[in-house]
């Protein structure tokens, strides 16, 4: 599975920033799921960075 979010958030000490995070969803054994992937900033302050998550399904 692909997902792609676009995160938009307005903090009091930074500002405005905006970011692209791009990722895949890979089945695990049982319910678990593991994402890996990228966020990228398109706007705003921000680093790239990896992302890596887990899944449960139920």
């Amino acid at each position: 599975m692909l997902i792609n979010q676009l995160r938009l958030e307005q903090r009091d000490d930074t500002g405005f920033s905006g970011s692209l995070a791009i990722s895949t969803v890979y089945d695990a054994p049982g319910p678990a799921q593991i994402e890996m992937g990228f966020v990228a900033p398109v706007t705003g302050q921000g680093e790239e960075a990896i992302k890596l998550g887990t899944w449960l399904a139920f």
